[in-house]
């Protein structure tokens, strides 16, 4: 919703710097290309950045898979790639919370697979979801059931947000700030956030 996790993944990308090391190509698509009479198939593309500094993974999409076999298949592979780089201590998604309405600058929202990291949200000021969500869906919530299998505790922040449809820089932009934050990237500043 209003592309916040894409938003944040790219500037983490961009300002940290950092690699790529790993690409996960998928023929998932339920349709094919057709021009000209001529058929071409679609790939969907995932790539991982690392960075040494930061000791942290970045995964970047450009869609998600429509099957649910698939999706799943997705969040273990990122998760098996992420741990060759290292052992993952925690896994972090963003995305948004649409919400009627919102006043004055968005707050964040968190959910996670483990009741005692609500105690580290509640000192950033996240709230926690309300009742009113009941799941949470594509990978943006289930590599976050993943993770818990695998015994590996996992946060979603969530910007809120009035239109879902379009990019939102400042549900973005507060979800940018809990993360780095939760992650101490000193690195990272808020007068660069606000760009």
């Amino acid at each position: 919703m209003g592309h916040v996790g894409g938003l944040v993944t790219k500037f983490l990308i961009e300002h940290l710097k950092l690699r790529s090391f790993a690409e996960v190509v998928s023929f998932d698509k339920p349709f094919v290309l057709c021009k000209d009479g001529l058929i071409s198939e679609i790939p969907s593309t995932y790539k991982l950045y690392y960075s040494d500094k930061a000791d942290l993974v970045v995964m970047s999409g450009d869609s998600q898979p429509h099957n649910s076999t698939e999706l799943y298949e997705l969040c273990n592979k990122v998760l098996d790639l992420t741990s060759e780089v290292g052992a993952i201590e925690r896994v972090y998604t963003c995305g948004g919370y649409h919400r009627e309405e919102i006043e004055g600058e968005p707050k964040v929202f968190g959910v996670s697979n483990n009741p005692e990291l609500f105690r580290e949200l509640d000192k950033l000021g996240i709230r926690e979801i309300g009742n009113e969500v009941s799941s949470i869906t594509w990978f943006n919530g289930v590599i976050l059931g993943v993770a818990k299998r695998r015994r590996i505790d996992a946060v979603g922040l969530y910007g809120e947000l009035t239109n879902p449809d379009v990019p939102q820089p400042d549900a973005s932009r507060v979800v940018l700030k809990a993360l780095t934050t939760l992650l101490s990237l000193s690195k990272i500043n808020e007068k660069e956030t606000e760009n």
